[in-house]
C-alpha cells in the first residue's frame, strides 16, 4: 500500500511538471509565433516587395547573381 501511494505521488509531480512545461511552450508559441505583436503592420506582401528590392541592390552591387 505505501508503494502504490508513492508511485501515485511520483505520478502527479510527473504529471504537474509535464502539463506547466507544456503550458510554458505553448504561451511561448503564441507570443513569439506568426502573426504576433505587429501582424497588422507588415503584411506578406510588403514582406515580398522589401526582399525584392534588397536583392536587386545586391545584383547591382554585385554581390548576387540572377538565376533564370
Amino acid at each position: 500500500m505505501k508503494n502504490l501511494k508513492l508511485h501515485c505521488l511520483r505520478m502527479d509531480r510527473t504529471l504537474i511538471s509535464s502539463m506547466t512545461l507544456l503550458a510554458v511552450i505553448i504561451t511561448a508559441a503564441l507570443v513569439h509565433g506568426h502573426g504576433g505583436k505587429n501582424s497588422d503592420k507588415f503584411t506578406q506582401l510588403q514582406a515580398l516587395q522589401k526582399a525584392t528590392i534588397l536583392y536587386d541592390q545586391l545584383i547591382d552591387k554585385g554581390k548576387a547573381e540572377m538565376h533564370m
